[in-house]
C-alpha cells in the first residue's frame, strides 16, 4: 500500500497498551499450558519452523515466571507529549 499514514509508522516506543497486550498474551499463554499439563491435554506450538503436538508429560512450567507477569511500561517523559 503506497498510502501509509506516516504517524502509524512505528518509533520504536511500546504504549501503555503494547505492554498492557504483551503482559495479556504471556498470562494467557501460560495458564494454557498449565491448563493443557494438568489436564494432561498434548499441546499443538510452532516449533523449528512447523506445528508440532507436544505431549502434556513433555511441557514445561518456568516456576520462576511470576504467575501474573506485570510488565512495567517506560515512564513517560512529559517533555515529549
Amino acid at each position: 500500500m503506497t498510502d501509509q499514514n506516516p504517524e502509524s509508522e512505528p518509533t520504536g516506543q511500546r504504549s501503555a497498551l503494547d505492554w498492557a497486550i504483551e503482559a495479556a498474551m504471556q498470562q494467557a499463554v501460560r495458564e494454557a499450558v498449565i491448563r493443557h499439563k494438568r489436564m494432561g491435554w498434548p499441546m499443538v506450538i510452532w516449533r523449528d519452523e512447523q506445528v508440532v503436538w507436544v505431549p502434556a508429560e513433555e511441557l514445561v512450567i518456568d516456576e520462576s515466571d511470576p504467575i501474573n507477569p506485570v510488565l512495567e511500561p517506560p515512564p513517560i517523559d512529559d517533555a515529549s507529549r
